[in-house]
């Protein structure tokens, strides 16, 4: 199975290791940072999956920013590859994302929550709230875990 996680959250990469943590086998890849090394990343990156089902992953789990369009082209690359995939957009409150940000004590903290809340605006816009960035999951006052818990539990009801 191919699990996409979605979303403004600081937090998604957590989430993505907690649930590679729960699940066998499963490969993790930062798909932001494909698309940062490499534009026309999801053009490739199924080949990049079968490469690694072939090296022994049963499982991917991609965790990425992204928008309607953009996430469009990815689930239709995505389809390419002989597994289901089930995508999951982690809603944010954006007055929360501020706090875990100044937790986190970035170099430039006021450029980092100004992003974020922009980011958050822009995935809202497309329908993000409506499922259109994946199935949503609230993740206000909730931890790594019991996220990735939720997200176990609606993979193994299916």
């Amino acid at each position: 199975m191919i699990i996409v996680i979605n979303g403004p959250l600081i937090v998604k990469a957590e989430v993505a290791i907690a649930l590679q943590q729960l699940i066998a086998q499963a490969a993790l890849v930062d798909a932001d940072m494909l698309r940062l090394l490499d534009p026309d990343a999801y053009a490739n990156v199924s080949s990049l999956l079968v490469e690694m089902y072939a090296q022994g992953a049963r499982h991917t789990i991609l965790y990425i920013y992204e928008t309607a369009a953009g996430f469009g082209g990815l689930l239709a690359e995505l389809a390419k590859v002989d597994r289901p995939v089930h995508a999951f957009y982690l809603a944010a409150d954006p007055d929360l994302e501020e706090q875990r940000i100044r937790a986190r004590n970035y170099t430039d903290t006021e450029e980092e929550v100004s992003r974020v809340r922009e980011l958050i605006a822009m995935q809202q816009a497309d329908g993000a709230l409506d499922g259109a960035l994946g199935e949503v999951l609230a993740s206000s006052g909730r931890s790594i875990e019991d996220m990735a818990g939720t997200i176990m539990g609606l993979l193994w009801s299916r």
